[in-house]
């Protein structure tokens, strides 16, 4: 069998984007066998043939640029040629005289001239200068010496070691090694003198190490197409609105995110200016391409919708008590976990030994917890108020209030929303189930939660299973896309192998909407009128220019209100299942920030962080802190063809830096947390209190602070491992929480900030719980723990070249293969916002050729 081999061609010319389609063209038509793209940043060709080829190829590409150049021999094409002539030989001019050089323009279709500082550099045989580093003549008594220079050599004067090495980790480094370490007069070289060369070697590499991590340049944000083609084809930019309105009002926006009125300035900003992109579809009747306006498909699921997700149903929150942060022991792996077990009759005494626990000493706390993993089967509002005397009498007082008198969430008013089916609501016993519409492709839904049960097992949603998978190309997932992914993967983990602390990798399933677009370089052409899109290497070299920062580009990670969307994709309940159910989590998100004040009381807000308290297994609650954001720019793949879109995000968290600057904090939020426990399912919602101290703190060196708690959330994690065992998908069930502040009576410093679950607001395009979805490597995560414990110097096992071929391709393929089944996800939610948002008008020109939607569905 004839191997593939990879060869890069290139010429003297640069090209116009036409020039690289055509030379594209060419060469696919020429050798159908092989793969060709073209790398605009390197200004070359890659080909991928046959190693019989190699030769035909090259032949090939020499006759394409024959051909291009005989088109240019007219009178102007004469002028092209001079012009490259003359560009040449100006070009070797300025190399020996060094004179200034002035480019002559050119209008070309296909080519245009290079400047000289594009043109290959003039190799340059003279050697630099090589300067003999000596150690000081203190080191002549260790057996061995040498000098460390990469900071003399590699970086600005300005750059000294203590840059990036600070002077404990220094001596780290020197006592692991055994070796002197001692900077010069400038800090910008170490000399090093120790026992042998070995351990010379290990602390020149743990420098190294360090010096990598700081001298890692970030790669810029990037933009990716997936097209599930190979062939040529060009990509329209589009209104949202003009493309399939049902992306618009299917949105569904974080509230911990968008805030009070930010929540409407969003949708303002999406329905008037949001823009996707397109592929455009060759039309073999019409002999032309044609703009895709889709995929407009029906729903997933046909039987009753439910918010709750099956992998909970039955499961209950682990109870909390105040001061109880761990067990005394934990079981061990051939015992089965006590957390999943119903309580036995013998243990089931009633909350009141749950009250109890509040009035023990801490010593006896853990015995306590083992002993209730399980709810009592009893009913809290049996139960009489316990006395506030003892030590923990008033925490008992208020538990008992929190328990039995659950704050009751606000009604929907049907007469405001018409067309929402978003007011089915497993929390509310009062649902009402109103109409979404009277279009043939709209199902009907009952009237009321009430009648739905009186007719058995009839389905709520009426609707014909439709197929998940929806104008797949014959051609599959693209091979360049995946190159293109592996290199963009490869430079932003380049460093993290000696980075300590939290590294986080994910495919997160969601969409892209891109604001304040260019309106000319938007498509105007109705449906089945030629279109006239971009080149995709021209839009994505323009979308990685000016579409990166937060304000241009947006992504919502939020995919569905109902869990019969995510366990259709899922493949729950079905014979074969794509994804099997592992395990689940219930965790506790807080975001929090600090406010630094200044001598004169002006705030100074730092970074955001959060605090996630895992509450799966009573009596063993954990904390743990990453950052909101991390510096490192995403990765956005446009599916032009899908519904939904996604971003890969690779996210550092320094956690010893964290803990040093908000561990006290966060354990305070532990030892003063209480959770009740309770059902998941239907018919109640997470609740829970905290206690924090939100005064402004004097700290014993800097400025007075205070830490306040943005937002909160409860995250129901179910994860699935796929059939292969090399990805898992970790499904979030995320409920929004309703925070309320009260003064703790026990202890005047102290606030308790008391969580239910927060209601729906279908008119102001609020929910309270949404689902989202992302695909992780497995091999990634079993990696990534390494860098939680890595020493000063070290450096992980796993390398960005094993990252690239086998722990990202595992991530960010099953996470497209996703994409391709899910486009009917969502299209029953109804935000509520489309008859009050403005969108854009439709070109006038074109409104009459727009045929009746149901012949684009």
């Amino acid at each position: 069998m004839d191997d593939s081999v990879d060869i890069y061609l290139t010429s003297v010319w640069k090209y116009e984007d036409a020039g690289v389609e055509r030379v594209l063209a060419e060469l696919r038509k020429q050798t159908p066998q092989g793969q060709f793209e073209f790398e605009p940043e390197a200004g070359w060709f890659k080909a991928t043939c046959p190693a019989s080829k190699v030769a035909d190829v090259q032949a090939h590409f020499r006759t394409i640029h024959t051909e291009i150049e005989r088109d240019l021999q007219t009178q102007d094409g004469a002028k092209v040629i001079a012009s490259l002539l003359q560009t040449l030989v100006v070009h070797a001019l300025s190399l020996l005289t060094s004179i200034i050089y002035v480019q002559i323009p050119l209008d070309s279709k296909w080519l245009k001239v290079p400047s000289p500082g594009e043109l290959p550099a003039q190799s340059n045989t003279e050697k630099k200068a090589i300067i003999d580093y000596q150690c000081p003549v203190r080191f002549d008594n260790y057996n061995y010496t040498q000098v460390w220079k990469r900071v003399k050599e590699e970086t600005p004067d300005a750059i000294t070691i203590h840059t990036f090495l600070s002077a404990q980790d220094m001596a780290t480094i020197s006592e692991s090694s055994g070796v002197f370490i001692q900077c010069d007069s400038t800090d910008r070289l170490a000399y090093l003198g120790g026992p042998s060369k070995q351990s010379l070697s290990q602390a020149s590499t743990m420098l190294d190490n360090m010096f990598r991590r700081y001298a890692h340049t970030m790669p810029p944000p990037k933009h990716l197409l997936h097209a599930e083609t190979e062939g040529i084809h060009h990509v329209d930019v589009r209104y949202m609105a003009h493309v399939n309105e049902a992306m618009l009002t299917s949105t569904i926006l974080d509230p911990g995110h968008f805030p009070g009125n930010k929540m409407n300035t969003m949708f303002e900003a999406i329905f008037s200016k949001a823009v996707c992109l397109r592929i455009c579809i060759f039309d073999p009747f019409k002999r032309t391409e044609v703009s895709f306006f889709g995929p407009r498909v029906k729903p997933l699921f046909h039987d009753q919708a439910h918010k709750s997700p099956s992998w909970l149903k039955d499961e209950e929150y682990a109870p909390k008590a105040l001061g109880v942060t761990a067990p005394s022991e934990l079981p061990s792996t051939n015992e089965p976990d006590k957390s999943q077990t119903p309580p036995k009759d013998s243990e089931a005494n009633g909350w009141e030994k749950q009250l109890d626990l509040l009035s023990l000493e801490s010593k006896d706390l853990e015995k306590m917890a083992e002993a209730t993993n399980g709810r009592p089967a009893l009913k809290p509002a049996s139960l009489a108020p316990p006395p506030e005397n003892g030590k923990y009498g008033y925490q008992m007082r208020l538990l008992w209030e929190f328990v039995n008198n659950p704050v009751p969430g606000p009604k929907t008013d049907a007469s405001k929303s018409s067309k929402l089916i978003t007011t089915l609501d497993d929390d509310n016993r009062e649902n009402t189930l109103i109409d979404i519409g009277t279009d043939e492709t709209t199902p009907s839904v009952a009237k009321s939660v009430e009648d739905g049960s009186r007719q058995g097992d009839q389905p709520l949603i009426d609707l014909p299973v439709q197929a998940l998978s929806v104008g797949k190309s014959s051609s599959g997932f693209s091979s360049t896309l995946s190159r293109k992914l592996c290199r963009q993967i490869k430079l932003l983990t380049a460093d993290l192998p000696y980075c300590r602390g939290r590294v986080q990798m994910h495919a997160a399933l969601g969409r892209i909407y891109m604001m304040d677009a260019n309106p000319s370089g938007l498509a105007t052409n109705g449906p089945g009128e030629r279109a006239s899109g971009w080149a995709p290497t021209d839009i994505v070299t323009r979308l990685d220019t000016v579409c990166v920062s937060p304000g241009s580009v947006m992504f919502t990670k939020a995919l569905s209100i109902f869990a019969n969307d995510i366990e259709n994709v899922v493949g729950t309940g079905t014979s074969n299942p794509l994804w099997t159910f592992k395990e689940k989590r219930v965790i506790y998100e807080f975001k929090c920030q600090r406010f630094s004040f200044t001598s004169d009381g002006v705030p100074r807000a730092h970074n955001p962080f959060v605090v996630e308290i895992d509450g799966t297994r009573p009596g063993a609650f954990t904390y743990n802190m990453r950052r909101l954001e991390d510096a490192r720019p995403p990765i956005w793949v446009h599916c032009i063809r899908r519904h939904w879109d996604v971003r890969i995000a690779v996210m550092y968290s320094p956690t010893e830096k964290l803990e040093k600057m908000y561990g006290d904090f966060a354990q305070g939020l532990l030892r003063s947390m209480v959770v009740p426990p309770g059902p998941i399912g239907p018919g109640t919602g997470p609740r829970f209190q905290v206690g924090y101290d939100y005064r402004e703190m004097s700290a014993t060196t800097g400025p007075r602070f205070c830490t306040k708690i943005l937002n909160a959330r409860v995250r129901h994690v179910g994860r699935h491992v796929s059939r292969d065992g090399e990805s898992f998908l970790d499904v979030s069930w995320n409920r929004h929480m309703k925070l309320e502040t009260k003064p703790d009576n026990s202890d005047s410093r102290m606030g308790i900030l008391r969580a239910t679950a927060a209601a729906d607001d279908p008119v102001h395009g609020v929910f309270g719980s949404w689902y989202e979805a992302s695909v992780l490597s497995v091999r990634a995560e079993e990696a990534f723990r390494e860098n939680e414990t890595l020493g000063v110097g070290g450096a992980a096992a796993w390398t960005s070249s094993a990252m690239q071929e086998s722990m990202s391709r595992a991530m960010f393929e099953p996470a497209l293969d996703l994409v391709e089944k899910m486009d009917g996800v969502g299209v029953l939610i109804d935000n509520g916002q489309g008859d009050t948002m403005w969108t854009p008008p439709a070109n006038q020109m074109n409104m009459a050729l727009v045929p009746a939607s149901g012949r684009f569905w």
